[in-house]
């Protein structure tokens, strides 16, 4: 793990990275036209295999919106190869067939001008530094099959503001999402059990973040460098959280459970602690650290006077702070799990 001082300039270091990789691991400057490496299609260059096709680049320059055929020549397109389109600039958007399963490393690494990208629902990997650099992008959704966000991934993608991560992906790779600086909001999934070194360093956008159950470890410097972070809430107990001072951003209040490892950690390093004993999360009504549709339930029946919530119950069904719980609490509640919204205030 490289030196890191929280002192440094996050915007500053944003500029730097868009000239020059971090990692020695990032791959070779190259030309952002690739020619004769194969056949070509309306100007992706493809691999055929006996029963799919790989892209793994492009014949001229590409500018503006980039979508990918979900075949050809009869074949499904499975694969975007790495370094595909590797500092192709004009990129503005793009868009990935249901029928690709993976980004190769660096696919669309360094396309300064890539603003908004959509995935199919056939993806299951994102490779390393897919989308590092891509300083302009500010939508990206990643689907459900995903099992893992991979080192870099969306390494100083300063223009991303929102990132929901979805129930499938259970390893966040070190450095995913690193000098994310305008990020706001994270959604972890509920199938999210590590979030590896480095994971948010120089999130600088990130003000409170959840942590769900799920998560059973915390890799070192993994939201240092967070420097507006006011609270981290650690919703398991056991999770192992790496004994550094700066795994989690000083700025930050940590809530936790009294016997819980985030005590640990909050008491060894000086800071301030509060306990969640108690208390339950918005929208979680029922008290088993999930929102899903039992939550739901248990608002209807409330409205119903089917059941009686208790006063801490109410507090966390009244989503639009109204003071009791309705039917537009429910509503929201439900929007939360299906993902139409990433918040629940």
């Amino acid at each position: 793990m490289r030196f890191r001082k929280l002192s440094v300039f996050v915007s500053a270091l944003c500029m730097m990275c868009a000239v020059a990789p971090v990692s020695g691991n990032y791959p070779p400057e190259q030309s952002a036209v690739v020619a004769n490496a194969g056949d070509t299609y309306e100007n992706l260059i493809y691999t055929k295999n006996a029963d799919s096709i790989e892209i793994s680049g492009h014949a001229e320059d590409i500018r503006g919106e980039l979508v990918i055929p979900a075949e050809i020549d009869g074949l499904p397109v499975t694969d975007i190869k790495a370094s595909a389109f590797f500092e192709c600039s004009g990129l503005t958007s793009v868009v990935i067939p249901d029928s690709v399963t993976s980004i190769g490393n660096s696919a669309f690494s360094r396309c300064f001008n890539l603003a908004s990208v959509r995935i199919g629902n056939g993806m299951t990997a994102i490779g390393e530094y897919a989308f590092g650099n891509c300083t302009a992008l500010t939508s990206v959704n990643i689907p459900d099959g995903v099992a893992s966000i991979g080192y870099s991934a969306f390494y100083c993608c300063s223009g991303l503001t929102s990132v929901s991560i979805p129930d499938s992906v259970t390893s966040i790779g070190e450095s995913a999402f690193e000098y994310c600086s305008g990020l706001t909001n994270i959604r972890f999934g509920r199938g999210v059990t590590d979030i590896r070194s480095s994971a948010f360093y120089g999130c600088s956008g990130l003000t409170g973040i959840v942590i769900p159950k799920s998560v059973t470890s915390i890799g070192s410097y993994a939201f240092a460098g967070c420097s507006r972070l006011i609270s981290v809430t650690i919703r398991n107990a056991e999770c192992r959280i790496n004994d550094n001072p700066e795994t989690i951003s000083d700025t930050a209040v940590i809530y936790g459970y009294e016997n819980s490892t985030a005590k640990t950690y909050a008491d060894k390093y000086s800071r301030e602690f509060v306990s969640v004993d108690g208390v339950l999360q918005s929208g979680d009504v029922n008290g088993d650290n999930e929102i899903d549709i039992r939550d739901v339930i248990m608002i209807n029946q409330a409205i119903f006077g089917k059941v009686t919530l208790t006063d801490e119950q109410s507090k966390a069904a009244d989503i639009n702070g109204n003071g009791m719980p309705d039917a537009e609490d429910s509503l929201s509640v439900l929007k939360y799990i299906v993902k139409i919204i990433d918040t629940l205030n």
